[in-house]
């Protein structure tokens, strides 16, 4: 995961926790967000460990608590059943606020600002 080789330039501005598990980390991702009242980030492979990830993702969804759950993945994997790949967008769509790929990391910040815009699951007119 390249993706996650570049948090070592950011290791002065973010605090990494490497979780054993990816359940645990969803439900500890949720946790620091009810916590700091920030929003709870998480790395996770694209594979059968991010199906780990659903009973958390479900929980904070449901709980209305801000957390980014990133599946990195080389876009040029995808579709080719390399790493047991598992079609996480389908499975996670009945418990996110907002799903995507990003195909090139300069999308990244204008994704992040229109899942931050989105209107919440319990708000009224919301398209989800």
């Amino acid at each position: 995961m390249p993706v996650y080789d570049r948090l070592l330039d950011y290791e002065d501005k973010l605090k990494h926790i490497l979780a054993r598990h990816e359940q645990g980390a969803a439900h500890a991702a949720q946790a620091y967000a009810m916590v700091t009242g920030k929003t709870g980030v998480l790395f996770c492979h694209f594979g059968p460990g991010a199906t780990n990830l659903i009973t958390g993702i479900a929980n904070a969804y449901l709980d209305s608590v801000p957390c980014l759950y990133n599946c990195p993945g080389g876009s040029n994997l995808i579709g080719t059943d390399a790493f047991q790949e598992t079609d996480i967008l389908g499975v996670s769509m009945p418990v996110v606020k907002m799903e995507c790929t990003v195909k090139k990391s300069e999308d990244i910040p204008a994704i992040i600002a229109k899942a931050s815009i989105l209107p919440q699951p319990d708000v009224p007119g919301s398209y989800l």
